[in-house]
């Protein structure tokens, strides 16, 4: 499925983006970003409230791999970036 997507890189994430007719979210942090999975869910969860208010152009699947630890990233930018990257899409 992820052969077929759209895929968007930045500094803090990358975004992949598959169309389909209802908007489905997925947040991925692998251990790499850390190895405290208190810190990986704090990640999700920032991550996940920052695409809750968004509005979206295009409906379809939404994955987001975080590529670093966003507990020292402050929420104003994280929710920026996550704003620039899919309305490039």
């Amino acid at each position: 499925m992820l052969s077929k997507a759209k895929n968007l890189h930045s500094p803090l994430f990358s975004v992949s983006f598959l169309e389909d007719s209802t908007n489905k979210f997925a947040v991925v942090v692998s251990k790499k970003c850390s190895k405290e999975a208190v810190v990986r869910n704090k990640n999700k969860r920032r991550v996940r409230h920052a695409l809750r208010k968004l509005i979206l152009k295009k409906t379809g699947y939404y994955t987001v791999f975080v590529k670093k630890d966003l507990s020292k990233v402050s929420f104003l930018l994280l929710e920026e970036e996550i704003k620039n990257l899919i309305s490039i899409l």
